[in-house]
């Protein structure tokens, strides 16, 4: 829960090439960047945004997302065109790569998670009282989940449900069967918590038979 050790982030201008990368992506560090990098669609929805805080963030975001991914495939930022499968997770379309990836934001951090040994999906969530917290996951966990929920002590259990919670996202996400798909079978993947910054809980969520170590990167810009 929230004995998770803080990860150690490094900044690297080159990626290993194998391995699980997590990128973290600070999105309220600054003034927004610029949209050179951004196609018409980005740059109109950025613009739509009323709230500057709202319309920084989306820019940080999305450009750091272009500028990450350019370094596994070798491209410019602007170049990278995305799809998205049946369920609504994003892929690389152009070009054509082996490298996967997933997205998570919560609040002033966005993580992003890179492989190429296959499928993953990641979850963030600060702690923070959530209404109406176990009719959530009465509904949403299954049955041995919310019996050690309602078991745990009560100042215990916020950060027990967002590592449920997260774990649930970053499962659904890397099966691409989001949050109304079907269930993704546990037996089937790997679930890994970390604390990516204080006062929040973090999961990355790969196939079980994936024994890669993770590295931790800090996007600089």
């Amino acid at each position: 829960m929230t004995d998770t050790p803080l990860t150690a982030w490094v900044e690297s201008a080159e990626v290993p090439p194998s391995g699980l990368h997590v990128w973290r992506i600070a999105l309220g560090a600054g003034p927004p960047p610029a949209q050179a990098t951004l196609p018409t669609d980005e740059a109109v929805r950025a613009r739509r945004l009323v709230d500057p805080a709202a319309r920084s963030r989306f820019l940080t975001l999305r450009v750091a997302t272009r500028a990450i991914l350019a370094r596994y495939v070798d491209g410019a930022p602007a170049a990278l065109r995305f799809g998205r499968a049946a369920r609504g997770k994003p892929f690389l379309l152009e070009p054509a790569t082996d490298w996967a990836f997933n997205l998570a934001d919560s609040r002033d951090l966005a993580l992003l998670a890179v492989s190429r040994l296959g499928p993953v999906g990641i979850d963030v969530e600060y702690l923070r009282d959530v209404p109406r917290r176990d009719a959530i996951a009465r509904r949403m966990f299954p049955a041995d989940l919310v019996a050690a929920l309602e078991a745990a002590p009560a100042d215990a259990r916020d950060a027990l449900f967002f590592r449920h919670w997260t774990t649930f996202e970053a499962l659904q996400k890397a099966t691409g069967a989001g949050m109304s798909g079907p269930r993704a079978d546990p037996a089937e993947w790997r679930v890994r918590h970390f604390a990516p910054a204080p006062g929040c809980v973090a999961a990355l969520a790969h196939a079980a038979a994936i024994e890669a170590r993770i590295h931790f990167f800090s996007f600089a810009g």
